[in-house]
């Protein structure tokens, strides 16, 4: 058995690597998977979070993405966007983009899309909307609905 008199990365990964171990039958008694995310650490003590994914979560893609799509579904309409088109892909400006994930808090660049390279950027719904209307694979315009704001102006 080690003592730890000072954490570093190096036994910090050791802790992380036993705690990973010890996790793996409280997930199996509950048909989730547990696992410790980054860990921040001083000399004398380290923190870390706790993460839980239940099992349909795991066997639909994990976690993240399906929180995305999500989030995503419930503030789309918000911004003039189906449900659907997340994961649809749109071309603008001679880029090809994924929509991932939105951030409803961002009235400006509220649509996260991911290009093929795999880079992430921030787009205004109006692009995003214009580049998807030419997606043969999105639904009829007729099923999204605009975000109205107090003063009665749209926006999209």
């Amino acid at each position: 058995m080690t003592t730890i008199k000072e954490f570093d990365k190096l036994n910090l990964k050791e802790v992380r690597d036993e705690i990973d171990k010890a996790l793996i039958p409280v997930g199996q008694r509950f048909g989730i998977t547990l696992n410790i995310e980054n860990i921040n650490y001083t000399p004398a003590q380290f923190s870390t979070k706790l993460k839980g994914l239940i099992a349909t979560q795991q066997a639909t893609g994990g976690g993240k993405d399906a929180a995305n799509q999500t989030a995503f579904e419930m503030n789309c309409e918000r911004f003039g966007l189906l449900p659907t088109d997340f994961g649809l892909t749109f071309l603008t400006n001679g880029d090809r983009y994924t929509v991932v994930g939105i951030n409803a808090k961002a009235p400006k660049y509220p649509i996260i899309c991911e290009k093929e390279d795999g880079s992430r950027y921030r787009l205004t719904a109006r692009t995003v909307k214009e580049g998807l209307e030419q997606n043969p694979d999105r639904p009829d315009e007729s099923q999204s609905a605009n975000f109205v704001f107090k003063n009665g102006k749209t926006s999209y």
